[in-house]
């Protein structure tokens, strides 16, 4: 869904927001990347909680909080590109730091997890540059087509491939 929606960000921000704001396109972008790390960052540092490490638990989670604090405040002289960028890579930062934690919690390494979800992945981001060419084909339609044709053809495809290759069941 964030793949889609950063790649359809373009029609996306034009059809609910207009045209005045699509200098927020490259900015939304990264938010979505940052939004991809999210879930997984949690369901570490959840795991952590249900083993009942709240300690553990509540130092990870100020580690987090500081780390994107040192990233806004080294990067704010840079510009809003700059920070999201860094938020972006904090994101993963902080996955990786989580995952390493949790690792030892329930032996389900980090190397593990990202090789159960990379194909997922790697799935989203083949549809997400298909997506991305046909949206580029189709920019004289209104908005809100591009978007019907991005958001069915690429959750279609994903879907239909993902369960043909064994993703879903």
């Amino acid at each position: 869904l964030f793949t889609l929606m950063g790649v359809l960000a373009d029609p996306l921000i034009q059809f609910f927001f207009t045209k005045k704001w699509l200098p927020a396109v490259p900015y939304f972008r990264w938010l979505c990347i940052v939004a991809v790390f999210l879930p997984l960052s949690t369901y570490n540092t959840q795991l952590i909680n249900v083993k009942g490490k709240s300690a553990l638990y509540l130092r990870l989670n100020i580690l987090e909080k500081s780390i994107f604090f040192i990233g806004i405040v080294l990067s704010i002289p840079f510009g809003i590109s700059i920070l999201l960028a860094v938020q972006a890579i904090s994101a993963v930062m902080i996955y990786c730091i989580n995952s390493f934690i949790s690792t030892r919690l329930i032996e389900y390494s980090a190397i593990e997890q990202i090789g159960d979800i990379l194909p997922s992945i790697l799935l989203s981001l083949v549809i997400g540059l298909g997506i991305y060419f046909l949206d580029s084909q189709i920019t004289g339609l209104s908005n809100l087509l591009r978007l019907f044709y991005g958001f069915i053809l690429g959750g279609g495809t994903y879907w239909v491939t993902s369960r043909y290759i064994g993703l879903t069941s």
